[in-house]
């Protein structure tokens, strides 16, 4: 059901979260609107979707090797 603009009133009267009720894996937001005896969903969604990954696997630093970074060297 989609209550029409004219009917709803107080809308945000109160809110509730932090809980999936599609089953998407993403916590919804209920809004209420109390003098309309109305509650609207707000249905959550990824909205971008990051994938990493790691080439790297031997990640130790020989500074000994490089003449370059010396055991002295500050990083600020």
């Amino acid at each position: 059901l989609y209550p029409s603009k004219s009917t709803l009133r107080t809308f945000g009267f109160s809110l509730s979260g932090g809980v999936d009720l599609d089953g998407n894996g993403y916590n919804d937001l209920v809004v209420g609107a109390f003098d309309s005896d109305s509650v609207i969903v707000l249905r959550a969604r990824p909205v971008i979707n990051i994938q990493t990954k790691h080439l790297e696997s031997d990640l130790n630093v020989d500074i000994d090797g490089d003449s370059s970074c010396t055991r002295g060297a500050q990083t600020w």
